[in-house]
């Protein structure tokens, strides 16, 4: 193999990992309510309680309740000019501190 065969590889590879990891920072991250008790110092029983209020939205699968971690994410404003590498998406997403989530959860 030569040297632009294999750079072209190389670039062809590339390609596909930048794909993939596109697809991948697109997808939804899920918690079970356990989960997210230990992230918020709290029981899992008042996660319950506001899933079932609607303070937290959640879905179930089968039996199993998952709660999408994206609800804690904030846009950030869109005045504000923002570098970013290049292979970063257009949206970008601020997420909340520990405190701002658990401020949200226990209004």
């Amino acid at each position: 193999m030569n040297i632009d065969e294999r750079i072209t590889k190389l670039e062809k590879d590339s390609n596909e990992l930048k794909a993939r990891i596109d697809v991948l920072s697109r997808m939804e991250h899920y918690v079970t309510p356990a989960e997210l008790a230990k992230i918020l110092h709290c029981s899992k029983n008042h996660i319950y309680i506001q899933i079932r209020s609607g303070t937290i939205k959640a879905v179930t699968v089968g039996a199993a309740i998952r709660i999408p971690m994206s609800q804690f994410e904030t846009n950030k404003s869109p005045n504000k000019k923002i570098i970013r590498k290049q292979s970063e998406p257009e949206n970008q997403v601020e997420k909340l501190s520990i405190q701002e989530i658990r401020s949200r959860v226990f209004e």
